[in-house]
């Protein structure tokens, strides 16, 4: 099946422009790393672009003083090529592979064995944060009678992997309502506006909602949406454990602890979007140091998760290696509310007081951090333009200590903090900076780890089966604002760590998803932001740039916040 016209159908549904290095206000310590990738990184700190989406990315070969758009950079003469094997980290294996399973490490596997009905687009000038909308199996954007149904064409023949029970048969409607039902039944924060789907024929999808609902078609076309699988397996056992559709790669093996093994599929139907490489895996390398040891032998293309020292003692020994350049987003510490001590103001703002920010930024970020918040847009107020932020995003532990012993807690307590070691050296090494800076204010924490599995299924994840601190995670990226609010601060949220149960903040939140007037809907965003400041929810961490590489024979290979991977369809290898 060759698609025509595919770069046409687009759209910004929501205003969400992505974050540049240049807009982000970077924090600088007392003692600013030096030369080599630091002094690389600070020449991608340019203008900005306030006319449209801008790039969030810089790339540069190895030490290299100038830079230029991700996938610029890496640009190559004549024709690309086909063929070859791209091999990428995991640092730990995914929760099983069900489409109904919030997971990032799960929907990175699966985003590429499946196809949506929209997708948010991706590849080379592309941004960062960017939430632009494409036809993908739907012939086109859909049809809008009214703000409460859209109206979906079905691409004819696509056609399902040729494995058991689908056997290669075409898809039809009612592959995508089954799916669509079973989505919304899994991630009902990003779809509590949805009423109804309905198929008057094999390639007629009408979606309906409540009422106006303005994150639909983000969270539709993100990494949470309506993809296609096959109506028979949909909330089955054997889609959980084997993905099965009709996406550019077919999923091939998966050993645990080891590899998840992608291959092309050599009847990919959008083969104007084919995608060029035999092979995709996912190696599964816990150890930092292990992941850099592949890099450098060349037994892995692209490298991630590594510090910021890491990164700069790979720049010095590869220069030959590309060096991407990518705005990080903020980690948290929740507060569970359900506890005496954190369910009182004062306890959540001697925390905030007590974290060493200015530790963070040199340890752990060599010298540049900023602080993202609870929404990582341009559009966003910035956390030090909050009200009194100097106050309350500086260290203060004479402060934090009078707030202690007005909340009664002259004493001290002790308490936990939730971590995981799947999120790396840089988490790790924040999570044990907090124990020490929590004691200097009387409390005394200590760690409690969490195997990912059982991080995501019980601790990050309602039910919550922690008590105390919670250390979220490094990353994270969402199509649409809304669930950055109502995942973390509405009681049905699935990432509400702090237990927030605010009336006023759940009223603020349920309003904004029915304003479809961005400007209308950005101020209520921003009441949001103020009061969950107002009330410290939660502490925002500082992050750093992200600095990831890839080989230098790796093309056009331009990175995107999401978690779903199909920014590797245009990659091809120059070797």
């Amino acid at each position: 099946m060759v698609v025509e016209g595919t770069e046409t159908m687009e759209r910004n549904y929501w205003k969400q422009r992505s974050s540049t290095l240049g807009r982000r206000r970077f924090i600088r310590g007392a003692a600013v790393a030096g030369g080599g990738l630091a002094a690389a990184a600070l020449v991608g700190c340019g203008g900005d672009d306030e006319d449209g989406p801008t790039n969030g990315a810089t790339a540069t070969q190895g030490g290299a003083t100038g830079t230029a758009a991700a996938g610029e950079t890496q640009a190559a003469s004549g024709s690309a090529k086909s063929g070859g094997t791209f091999r990428a980290r995991f640092e730990g294996d995914p929760p099983g592979f069900d489409i109904g399973r919030a997971a990032s490490v799960r929907a990175q596997t699966t985003s590429l064995n499946y196809s949506w009905l929209t997708s948010l687009k991706f590849g080379p000038g592309v941004g960062y944060r960017e939430s632009t909308i494409v036809a993908d199996a739907a012939e086109a954007l859909p049809e809008q009678p009214d703000g409460e149904t859209y109206i979906f064409k079905l691409r004819p023949g696509i056609k399902f992997w040729n494995v058991d029970p689908v056997n290669g048969r075409e898809v039809v409607a009612e592959d995508v309502a089954e799916t669509t039902r079973y989505i919304a039944d899994s991630y009902t924060n990003d779809w509590r506006g949805f009423s109804s789907v309905e198929t008057p024929d094999d390639y007629t999808i009408i979606i309906k909602t409540d009422g106006p609902y303005a994150p639909l078609m983000n969270n539709l076309s993100g990494q949470y949406g309506v993809l296609l699988a096959p109506r028979e397996l949909v909330g089955t056992e054997q889609l959980a454990n084997r993905p099965v559709g009709t996406g550019p790669y077919i999923f091939d093996t998966y050993e645990e602890g080891s590899r998840i093994v992608q291959k092309r599929n050599p009847d990919y139907w959008n083969t104007a979007q084919a995608p060029y490489l035999d092979e995709i895996q996912f190696l599964t390398i816990p150890e930092v140091g292990s992941a850099i040891a592949a890099f450098r032998a060349g037994d892995l293309d692209w490298l991630t998760g590594h510090t910021c020292h890491d990164a700069e003692q790979v720049a010095q020994e590869m220069p030959e290696a590309v060096v991407i350049e990518t705005p990080g987003t903020s980690g948290w510490y929740g507060m569970d509310q359900r506890t005496e001590m954190f369910a009182d103001l004062r306890v959540r703002q001697a925390v905030a007081l007590g974290y060493n920010r200015e530790r963070d930024t040199n340890a752990v970020f060599c010298g540049r951090s900023d602080i993202p918040g609870l929404i990582p847009s341009d559009e966003a107020i910035h956390p030090t333009d909050y009200p009194d932020a100097d106050k309350w995003l500086s260290r203060n532990v004479e402060e934090a200590r009078k707030l202690m012993t007005a909340a009664g807690y002259a004493d001290g307590f002790d308490t936990n903090l939730q971590w995981t070691p799947h999120y790396g050296q840089d988490y790790q090494t924040q999570m044990e900076g907090m124990v020490g800076d929590m004691r200097e204010i009387g409390i005394n924490v200590t760690l409690e780890s969490h195997e990912y599995g059982q991080w995501i299924e019980s601790v990050y994840r309602p039910p919550y089966n922690f008590s105390g601190l919670h250390g979220g995670a490094t990353g994270r990226f969402y199509p649409d604002p809304d669930g950055y609010v109502a995942y973390w601060l509405h009681p049905d949220g699935i990432a509400n760590h702090s237990q927030v149960n605010d009336p006023q903040m759940t009223e603020l939140i349920e309003r904004q998803v029915t304003q479809t007037n961005p400007d209308e809907r950005w101020e209520t965003l921003h009441e949001i932001q103020l009061r969950e400041f107002e009330n410290m929810y939660y502490v925002w961490r500082n992050t750093g740039i992200l600095n990831t590489f890839v080989q230098p024979y790796v093309r056009d290979f331009n990175p995107h916040a999401s978690y779903n991977r199909r920014e590797l369809l245009p990659v091809w290898l120059d070797i």
